[in-house]
């Protein structure tokens, strides 16, 4: 089968690569579409090396069609639309006992120990598997985990009717929460710099979609809430900075979602978190976010598809890499087709 494989130059190469062989209580997908995702472009640029051995298969968003199954699956037959979620606990550790499966001492997961779905197939256990409802297209499932991550955020976050929520960062995982949240927060504001992403976050009917380039932050989020600030701010950019200005908009007994992924040390000022008690919680992938998302997508209540901006073949893995990275402005994300 063909597989795009990033080696330690960090360049890709689309090779010839023997198929998975399906063992007992898995099931071999033929992917249809992957998304390349944040932390994807950050193995693309070295990070994570002592994790992800290469010459490996990126690739842990994607939806396909069961193509083979193996013993002791009776769940799911050749020919299903499937999504997989990628994070493969040990279910043996004490956070698996604990019913927090994301957080696993000797968690495994696809596309980063084990082989992604930068490829024409990609091997799954059978209970990872989600069917995808039948008005779910294959290409708006293929942000099934993208927008799981979101919804785990918004869990995490203890949103009530009500609550005024700022969103920093304006990428998938962040528009992701504001399609979640719109109709439940009593106001949401999205924050971001990304002239085109923000237009989307209007298109999704949030009160505010503000460019950090062109405002005060501080000030413009007051102005629209008041000077109480927000009920709950959810970081999602990774920018270490970010996580000072989330304090400073948080109202009195906030919460603070951390969802992105910090690149660097931050330098924070934590005496307002003690004199408001602002909460800070981080937000580690998902649970059991996978199956409500599908039924989510299939009500209507989320689009995935107005977050989708290009689709590539796979042997244009590297030009999508750049667009991904370099054309922020014009882009949000960018699918690949094997």
């Amino acid at each position: 089968m063909k597989a795009a494989l990033i080696y330690p130059d960090l360049r890709f190469r689309v090779e010839d690569v023997d198929r998975p062989k399906v063992e007992e209580g898995e099931i071999i997908v033929k992917v249809e579409y992957a998304g390349i995702c944040g932390t994807d472009l950050q193995l693309a640029r070295g990070m994570f090396s002592e994790w992800v051995k290469k010459p490996a298969i990126l690739g842990h968003e994607f939806s396909g069609t069961v193509d083979e199954v193996g013993d002791k699956v009776s769940s799911l037959n050749i020919g299903d639309s499937v999504v997989g979620e990628p994070i493969i606990p040990c279910l043996k550790c004490k956070a698996c006992l604990d019913g927090k499966p994301n957080l696993c001492y000797r968690i495994k997961a696809i596309g980063f120990d084990l082989p992604g779905a930068f490829a024409e197939y990609v091997k799954i256990p059978s209970f990872k598997v989600f069917k995808i409802p039948g008005n779910v297209p294959l290409l708006s499932a293929a942000l099934t985990e993208p927008l799981s991550v979101a919804l785990h955020a918004v869990n995490r976050s203890e949103l009530k009717p009500g609550c005024s929520v700022v969103i920093l960062g304006d990428g998938t995982i962040g528009l992701g929460i504001a399609q979640i949240v719109r109709k439940v927060a009593s106001k949401v504001i999205v924050v971001g710099k990304h002239i085109r992403r923000l237009k989307v976050a209007e298109e999704m009917k949030v009160d505010a979609a503000l460019n950090a380039l062109n405002v005060n932050v501080n000030e413009a989020v007051k102005s629209l809430l008041g000077k109480e600030g927000a009920d709950i701010v959810f970081e999602a950019t990774g920018n270490p900075a970010m996580l000072q200005q989330a304090i400073e908009i948080s109202a009195a007994a906030g919460r603070i979602v951390i969802t992105g992924i910090f690149s660097a040390s931050s330098n924070v000022y934590f005496t307002p978190v003690l004199f408001r008690e602002v909460e800070i919680v981080g937000s580690s992938v998902y649970v059991s976010e996978f199956p409500k998302v599908l039924s989510m997508m299939a009500s209507g209540y989320l689009n995935p598809d107005l977050l989708i901006s290009v689709i590539k073949p796979l042997n244009e893995i590297e030009d999508a890499f750049r667009l991904a990275s370099e054309r922020k402005d014009e882009v949000i994300k960018v699918l690949l087709k094997p």
